[in-house]
């Protein structure tokens, strides 16, 4: 996996990894935590997603689902650490498509999910022969609609990654982080 990054609640930075040389590099980040847990400090960011110890993604599903629920969730998963990392990252900015006609869902990773969603191969461009068309010309055709993957779980307050370079920031004063676009590194 290569490098990716955010951009700073508050300010909107870049959070640059050691690696880039960029000005940011050399500052602390903080990884917020809602409810007044602390946050999480990285003083060295390498790039991949890891602040204080913990990866941000993980930290993200263990922040909008209880043990239990994370359990059930990825209970086909051998390496959960792993499982709830992927899970954080289809949080963040994954899609699930629908069928507009027949409500089902589709995912191409829906092996992690195997009671909402059915899985497709994750090619897009190989037809699906329930369809006899591929997943880009359903979506073209719009017969799937593209769907954020939060979606699905119908949360009552879905909680974001959150950073900041202020240690004394709230998370629930800020918006969420956006993703950075230079991945923390291609400036």
């Amino acid at each position: 996996m290569g490098f990716y990054s955010w951009k700073t609640a508050d300010t909107k930075e870049s959070i640059a990894n050691i690696h880039s040389g960029h000005k940011n590099a050399d500052k602390s980040s903080y990884l917020l935590q809602p409810n007044g847990k602390s946050s999480f400090e990285e003083n060295y960011y390498e790039g991949y997603g890891i602040f204080g110890g913990v990866e941000a993604y993980s930290i993200l599903a263990q922040q909008n689902f209880s043990d239990d629920e994370l359990e059930e969730i990825l209970q086909q998963i051998d390496d959960k650490e792993e499982g709830s990392r992927i899970f954080g990252i289809e949080l963040d900015f994954g899609k699930y498509y629908e069928d507009i006609n027949t409500k089902e869902k589709f995912s191409y990773s829906g092996y992690l999910f195997n009671n909402e969603l059915t899985s497709f191969d994750g090619n897009y461009g190989t037809i699906e022969p329930k369809y006899g068309k591929t997943p880009n010309e359903l979506i073209k055709d719009k017969v799937w609609k593209a769907i954020p993957f939060v979606e699905i779980f119908n949360l009552k307050e879905y909680k974001p990654l959150k950073f900041s370079f202020n240690e004394n920031a709230v998370y629930e004063e800020l918006p969420a982080s956006e993703n950075c676009e230079e991945q923390g590194f291609f400036y």
